[in-house]
Parts: structure tokens; sequence; C-alpha cells
């Protein structure tokens, strides 16, 4: 299974506590915006290995997500990525985020400042 837009594929599925994603092929897809935004219940998430390389919208992919404890997103290739505004907000029990080299932001690109991916200056 692939696409180019999985944007709000669970949005507000606020009784989701995990899903197993390691079968799709995440290499074509552009867009993961607010994919997981308010699954409020989400509290283990393996996306260890997607190849996000294609990717180029993550704003507000985990936002609300506030039981979500731990990521390992160190595989992730995020140098194509130019939305990640919010990514993070609200994940109130979020208590590791493991990155790798390929995890780079090029703020120039995004628009948004750093803080926001974790906090809001609405």
């Amino acid at each position: 299974m692939t696409g180019n837009n999985i944007s709000y594929w669970f949005y507000k599925c606020q009784k989701l506590t995990s899903v197993d994603l390691s079968k799709i092929n995440f290499s074509t897809d552009a867009a993961m915006n607010s994919m997981f935004e308010g699954c409020s219940s989400l509290s283990t998430h393996d996306v260890f290995g997607w190849r996000t390389l294609s990717v180029q919208y993550m704003g507000y992919m985990f936002y609300g997500c506030s039981s979500l404890s731990d990521l390992d997103v160190r595989n992730w290739d995020t140098s194509r990525v130019t939305s990640v505004g919010y990514m993070f907000y609200g994940c109130s029990s979020l208590r590791s985020l493991t990155v790798g080299t390929g995890f780079t932001l090029d703020l120039s690109k995004t628009g948004f400042p750093v803080s926001t991916l974790f906090t809001a200056d609405r």
C-alpha cells in the first residue's frame, strides 16, 4: 500500500492506543501532516523503520497525542520537509524523542521557529 497523501489518516481517533503501519511503504508519500492529530490515547507507536525521504509536510503530525511517551525517529530522513509546526504540540507525556543524523530541519524552509515543534505561541 502506498499513497501520496496520508494526512489525517487517524485524525481525532481518540480511542486509538497503538497502530501497526510496518507493512506500509511511505517512500512516495509527500504529506503526513495531522496524521495522528488528536489521538489522545495513542501511547505506543513504532515509526522507527518509516522511509520519509519524500515527505514534505509533517506539521501537526502528533499534535494532541497526550499519552505518547516515547518516539524513535532516528531512521527518518527529513531533508525535504518544509512544514513541521506544532508537530509534537500537546504531547505532554513525551519523555523520549530519539533522533538520528537524518532528522534535520532547515528552519529557513519551514517558516516556523523550532519552539513551535513542542509549544504554541499563539
